[in-house]
C-alpha cells in the first residue's frame, strides 16, 4: 500500500535502527538517572511520542490563540491534479510523491499571496494562521489537509477564491473541500469534539502505533519520500526558543501560548545567534525590570583541562562518524590517516571555536600519525570590552584606536518593551548629560508604535532647552 515495497521496509527499518543505536550510545547523568541523546530527540521517526506531544501542544496553542483573536476554524482539502496520478507500464508513479508534495506546497504559497489575504491582514493585524498535513492516497500520491483560521466576514469570500483558484490549477472540484462546520460523532453516534478533534484525526494517522511492533505503511511513506508530517504558519514563538526554555514554564496551563505572547511584546528575546535567551521580569526587591537569562549555550572552555571521560566521548563520537561514512572495516584499517583529516573537515562546519581548541589538543596528544597535517587551527578571537555609564551610555573599547568609542543605540531596531524602558531611562537622565536629538528620535519612534501619546516633532525643533521639547 502507498507504493511501499518489502525492500523499502527493510531499508528504512535498518536506517532507523542505526540512527537510534547511534543516539543511544551517548548518555549523560541528570540527577540519579541516565539519559541518552535519543531521550532528547524531537524527530518524528526516532522519538514519535515526544514529537507528537509537542505537536499536540502546538495545535492546542494555535486554537487558543485564534479563539482569543475571534477567528473561526475552516478545514480545507486539496488533491493533486490528474497528471500527478499517472503511472508507467510497471505500475509506478511517473512523478515522485515528494515532487507532488512540493508542487502542492508551491501552489498553496501562491494562493496565500492573493490580495484578499493582504486585505485581511490590514483588518486583523496579522497574517493568515494555519497548519497543514500531507496524507497519501493508496496509490502513494499525496493530498493536503489544512486548517485555516479566518474572521467570520472573510469565510465565504475566501471560499469563493479557493474553489476558483484550485480549479484553475487543474484539480477536480469534487476533489477539493472547504468545510467550516464540524459535527464529529463517536461510536455511539453522539456529537463529540470539534475542529481540533477533526484535524487531529488526520494527524494521528501519520504516526506509528506505540503499542505495536509493526509499522504502518503510511509511516514508511513519509520516511521514504522525506515528506513532513506537520507544517504551520509562523504564529507561535519559534521552536528553537520554546524547546530551550519550556522547562521554566512547565507549571503553566498553556506554556507555549504564554511564551509566544511574551516573545511578541519583546519580554523574551533571542540574543547572540540564539546562544542566549532572556526574559524581562519585574524584581520586587529593586522595583525595577531586569533581564534574566533563561538559557545560555554551554561552550567548553579551552583553558579548562579535559577529563578522560570527555576525551573518550569526543573520540568515540568521531569514530562512529567515520564508521557511518566509510564503513567499520575501512575505518579500522585507515584510522590513523582518516582521523585527523576527518576531524578537521567536520569541525569547520559543526563545532564552536572553543570546542575546536579542545579537540585539536586531544587529537594532537594521541598516537595518531600526524604526517597528515591539521589544516585548520582554532584562532583566539578577542571579544570587545563593553562598559555602561549611568545605565544609559554604552562604550566599546577599540583596540585599533586604543580608546573607548560610544555604541549608538538604534531605536528602530529595538523591541517594544526594550524601547519603552530605554525611553523612560532617557527621561530620568539629567539634561546636561542627555543628547536631545537622540531623545527626540527615541520619543518619535515610541509615538509611531503607539507606546506613548503625543505628536511627532521634527528633530530640528529639539534644542538645549529641555522645557521646549
Amino acid at each position: 500500500m502507498y507504493g511501499i515495497t518489502k525492500k523499502d521496509r527493510k531499508m528504512i527499518d535498518k536506517k532507523i535502527k542505526g540512527q537510534k543505536d547511534f543516539l543511544q550510545s551517548f548518555s549523560m547523568e541528570i540527577g540519579d538517572k541516565q539519559h541518552s541523546m535519543l531521550d532528547s530527540c524531537y524527530s518524528a521517526n526516532l522519538n514519535p511520542k515526544k514529537y507528537f506531544a509537542e505537536m499536540n501542544n502546538r495545535v492546542n496553542s494555535i486554537f487558543e490563540y485564534t479563539k482569543d483573536a475571534g477567528l473561526k476554524p475552516v478545514f480545507v482539502t486539496l488533491t493533486a491534479p490528474a497528471k500527478f496520478h499517472r503511472k508507467n507500464k510497471k505500475g509506478k508513479l511517473i512523478i515522485d510523491p515528494s515532487d507532488t508534495a512540493k508542487a502542492l506546497s508551491k501552489i498553496w504559497a501562491k494562493f496565500l499571496r492573493l490580495k484578499i489575504f493582504k486585505h485581511m491582514k490590514t483588518d486583523t493585524g496579522h497574517n493568515l494562521i494555519y497548519f497543514r498535513v500531507y496524507e497519501p492516497h493508496k496509490s502513494g500520491v499525496p493530498h493536503m489537509h489544512a486548517m485555516l483560521f479566518l474572521p467570520n466576514e472573510y469565510i465565504l469570500k475566501i471560499k469563493k477564491r479557493f474553489y476558483k483558484y484550485f480549479s484553475d490549477f487543474g484539480t477536480n472540484k469534487k476533489a477539493i473541500d472547504f468545510k467550516y462546520t464540524f459535527y464529529n460523532k463517536d461510536d455511539k453516534g453522539n456529537l463529540t469534539g470539534g475542529a481540533i478533534a477533526y484535524i487531529m484525526k488526520y494527524i494521528t494517522k501519520t504516526f506509528s502505533n506505540e503499542d505495536s511492533d509493526t509499522t504502518d505503511d503510511a509511516v514508511y511513506w513519509y520516511i521514504k519520500h522525506r515528506i513532513r508530517r506537520f507544517l504551520s504558519s509562523r504564529t507561535l514563538a519559534p521552536l528553537i526558543l520554546y524547546r530551550k526554555i519550556r522547562h521554566d514554564f512547565k507549571n503553566m496551563e498553556n506554556d507555549y501560548l504564554y511564551i509566544t505572547k511574551k516573545y511578541q511584546i519583546g519580554q523574551i528575546q533571542r540574543l547572540f545567534n540564539d546562544t542566549v535567551f532572556t526574559i524581562n521580569r519585574f524584581d520586587p526587591s529593586t522595583e525595577e525590570y531586569d533581564d534574566v537569562i533563561l538559557y545560555k549555550k554551554m561552550i567548553l572552555d579551552p583553558e579548562t583541562p579535559t577529563t578522560d571521560a570527555q576525551e573518550k566521548a569526543f573520540l568515540k563520537y568521531f569514530e562512529l562518524k567515520l564508521n557511518r561514512t566509510f564503513g567499520k572495516e575501512y575505518t579500522e584499517m585507515n584510522y590513523n590517516r582518516l582521523m585527523p583529516n576527518y576531524y578537521v573537515n567536520y569541525i569547520e562546519d559543526d563545532l564552536e571555536e572553543s570546542q575546536e581548541d579542545i579537540l585539536y589538543q586531544i587529537i594532537s596528544d594521541k598516537q595518531y600519525d600526524m604526517k597528515y597535517p591539521i589544516y585548520k587551527q582554532a584562532q583566539n578571537i578577542s571579544k570587545p570590552m563593553i562598559v555602561t555609564v549611568d545605565g544609559i551610555d554604552a562604550y566599546s573599547f577599540s583596540t585599533i584606536q586604543d580608546k573607548f568609542i560610544p555604541i549608538i543605540k538604534v531605536p528602530s531596531k529595538m523591541k517594544d518593551l526594550q524601547l519603552l524602558n530605554y525611553f523612560r531611562e532617557l527621561g530620568n537622565t539629567p539634561v546636561d548629560k542627555l543628547n536631545l536629538h537622540h531623545y527626540g528620535l527615541v520619543k518619535n519612534e515610541c509615538i509611531t508604535r503607539g507606546l506613548v501619546q503625543g505628536e511627532i516633532v521634527s528633530l530640528n525643533d529639539y534644542n538645549m532647552e529641555f522645557n521646549n521639547v
